[in-house]
């Protein structure tokens, strides 16, 4: 199960669960080691700071900005947990090389 909740550094936030048990009003779902309720009529979570709902299988489409910040930000987190190390700063600066690349490239 996937579960949109509200904006991290101006994007939504995607996390996955697996369903622990469905009763006549809630879906259970377990997310590490936490454990949520979700309303079965809306999806929207019971409780809790914030909101957060359920997405349904294949309704979230990736168009290409998210996927291109997600491969910028997988770089740059790698390289902000290992500052010293070379290899991934090439690997932050490649991928937003490909990305500036593919977003220009139906431009000329």
């Amino acid at each position: 199960m996937t579960i949109e909740s509200g904006l991290e550094y101006n994007r939504r936030r995607y996390v996955t669960g697996t369903v622990a048990r469905i009763t006549e009003r809630h879906v259970v779902v377990r997310i590490g080691t936490y454990v949520e309720c979700y309303r079965l009529r809306d999806g929207i979570r019971h409780g809790g700071a914030g909101r957060a709902e359920l997405v349904p299988l294949g309704q979230r489409l990736d168009n290409d900005d998210e996927r291109w910040a997600r491969r910028i930000d997988h770089a740059y987190r790698e390289r902000s947990r290992h500052c010293g190390d070379m290899h991934r700063l090439q690997a932050l600066h490649a991928a937003i090389g490909e990305v500036l690349e593919e977003s220009t490239a139906g431009v000329r």
